[in-house]
């Protein structure tokens, strides 16, 4: 009689979970762990399929959780290689473009809002695409798309890739863990346009992508508190009525995902609460707009920084010395000029 071994189905089992079950239920960071070690045994064991799905979804959930995109990068070229050399070529064109989107933000690519470079080429990709059976990788392209325009304040590519493509993975894959980020950062890139060209249609799908961030948290997804938060606060700055709510909602979302270490989320809301600040209060927009520099550099984003910088070169200057009477001298923000 044959034994049930166990070990067999242990990578199989983490890997499962830990994409469709848990990021719904748990906090994203300790899924790191079990992903890493269905990793390893499925290699030992010889469940070669699991391993290596397992690798590409601990670099999806990395991602997500605010991990450091130096490590991040170096991770996709080693394990990403070893799926090549495996012959796992569809899950390897998938993994690339998470390869890519992360190069993109670091500033190794010739146009940081197009996914071509070292890891894939954008138009080939989308070539591969019209195959039906391809459909699959779509789900991460999109993802990745939406998660730049954002990160970049693109918005009006933003906005019309959610109008295009927002529901592509709610009704395609439901369990898909990028699915509520995409939710946040499609929802920024629409109030923003809406900002500009109070295009009715923008707001109403913004609208439902915070109602599917209400519902989730509701159920109690801990991975969505801060981007409920994060676009309910994006609301109230979009009535301009209630402004210390408005204040207050910013500051929680800002609270909630440094807490839970969601770096560039952090990152990112600091920045938007930043311009919500300029015209307000130029110097508390200061202090926001470096808090964010400050994280996107910590999280790895170059790119992300040197743009910062070329728009708010002023904000972002740092203090300057200036001797005052008595020959005694005291720093001064050059934002606090800044009307």
């Amino acid at each position: 009689d044959s034994v049930f071994d166990p070990e067999l189905c242990k990578s199989r089992t983490l890997f499962l979970s830990s994409f469709f079950v848990l990021p719904w239920s748990q906090p994203l960071n300790s899924m790191i762990k079990p992903l890493m070690t269905a990793y390893e045994v499925g290699l030992a064991s010889g469940d070669i399929e699991s391993a290596v799905y397992a690798i590409g979804t601990y670099v999806t959930i990395a991602v997500m959780a605010g991990r450091p995109l130096e490590g991040l990068w170096h991770d996709c070229r080693v394990y990403f290689g070893q799926m090549k050399q495996l012959g796992r070529e569809r899950l390897y064109v998938n993994c690339n473009v998470q390869w890519q989107m992360i190069a993109n933000l670091m500033g190794r690519a010739e146009d940081h809002l197009t996914l071509t470079g070292e890891a894939m080429n954008q138009d080939e990709f989308m070539v591969k695409a019209l195959d039906p059976t391809f459909e699959n990788n779509l789900g991460t392209f999109y993802w990745a798309r939406a998660f730049l325009f954002a990160v970049f304040g693109s918005h009006v590519q933003g906005a019309a890739h959610a109008m295009e493509n927002g529901l592509f993975i709610a009704k395609k894959f439901p369990a898909y863990p990028p699915a509520f980020c995409i939710l946040y950062y499609m929802g920024i890139s629409l109030i923003s346009m809406f900002k500009r060209d109070n295009v009715k249609a923008h707001k109403k799908r913004a609208q439902l992508f915070l109602k599917k961030l209400e519902d989730l948290k509701k159920q109690g997804n801990p991975n969505v508190q801060h981007f409920h938060l994060g676009l309910t606060a994006e609301f109230l700055a979009l009535k301009n009525k209630k402004l210390q709510e408005t204040l207050s909602t910013f500051e929680k979302s800002i609270a909630v995902a440094t807490r839970s270490g969601f770096i560039m989320d952090a990152a990112l809301m600091n920045e938007r609460y930043a311009e919500f600040l300029l015209g307000k209060d130029p110097e508390r927009a200061t202090h926001h707009f470096k808090t964010a520099h400050s994280l996107y550099m910590e999280w790895g984003s170059t790119m992300k920084c040197d743009l910062l910088q070329a728009k708010y070169p002023d904000l972002m200057r740092p203090p300057v010395d200036i001797v005052i009477d008595g020959g005694s001298s005291r720093q001064i923000s050059m934002g606090s000029f800044v009307i």
